[in-house]
């Protein structure tokens, strides 16, 4: 885990630390993909085809109750010898590998957090809950994610060829890793931000404005950052109560004009929707 004395309460990450900023140095890492946890039973048999799994789990059948729904056993038994996969933390892989598997066994996961501080973009492969925070970040800035729509359970059946699938995010890695590296003081309780981004959530959950704690997110992380980074709505906030609130709503119109995200997202869709699994056994 990352040592949470190095964040600060004046923005989060201290850029000059270097023991926190070598964690988000892509030419640091020499792994694509690291897992290391307790794989669990397959005792359903749901881990020889990612497509037969992914529509049993979508109609609710045996493969629905499988431990972490199947995927650290599919990956476990498809890709543990691959060479740039990494199924051991010995030596340090996960804050040294590109990507990291956030698959929780029976419900949240906690490597999404040492993935997040680690500088490890996750892959959150349970397409039945939703990440922390989704309702108060950009969630597809800065890590993979699936819902259970029709379109994302043909995006995650191309896992099958996990090194392609993985390839395919080549052209978006430097900017998702970059938004890792500014959202990680949200997963940080005590001297990071979690507490702020909670009470956000909270409010937008109860359909209510938090102005002490937009307060408290502006002095922290600055205009940009709520509006680059939050996906919360800041129409409802007056500049009176809530001092810098129209300096981002204006940052964030010229951001939905400029953002490089979705042009990024749209090319790794391409790529994915390309991906032949024909010949690929476990797809």
């Amino acid at each position: 885990m990352m040592p949470f004395e190095d964040f600060n309460r004046h923005g989060g990450m201290d850029p000059d630390t270097a023991s926190i900023a070598h964690y988000y140095n892509a030419s640091r890492k020499d792994a694509l993909f690291f897992f290391a946890g307790s794989s669990g039973a397959d005792v359903h048999n749901c881990t020889s085809s990612l497509g037969r799994m992914v529509f049993d789990q979508s109609r609710g059948g045996r493969c629905a109750s499988c431990y972490s729904l199947c995927m650290r056993q599919y990956f476990h038994r498809h890709f543990l010898h691959h060479p740039q996969m990494r199924f051991s933390d010995r030596g340090g892989w996960q804050s040294r590998s590109r990507f990291c598997l956030v698959a929780g066994g029976a419900g949240f996961d906690s490597r999404m957090l040492s993935s997040v501080q680690l500088g490890c973009i996750p892959l959150w492969t349970n397409r039945l809950a939703l990440p922390p925070l989704f309702r108060v970040l950009r969630l597809e800035t800065f890590m993979i994610s699936f819902s259970d729509s029709a379109a994302d359970r043909q995006r995650f059946v191309k896992m099958a060829d996990l090194p392609a699938f993985l390839g395919c995010y080549a052209p978006a890695y430097a900017t998702l890793l970059a938004n890792l590296a500014r959202v990680a003081p949200a997963f940080v309780w005590g001297n990071g931000s979690a507490f702020e981004h909670a009470l956000l959530e909270i409010a937008t959950v109860t359909g209510t404005r938090a102005s002490g704690a937009m307060r408290r997110m502006l002095r922290l992380h600055g205009e940009a950052y709520v509006a680059e980074v939050l996906r919360v709505d800041l129409d409802g906030y007056s500049e009176g109560h809530v001092p810098g609130i129209g300096k981002a709503r204006a940052l964030r119109e010229r951001q939905r004009r400029h953002d490089p995200i979705p042009g990024l997202l749209a090319s790794v869709d391409r790529c994915i929707r390309s991906i032949d699994l024909r010949g690929v056994p476990a797809a």
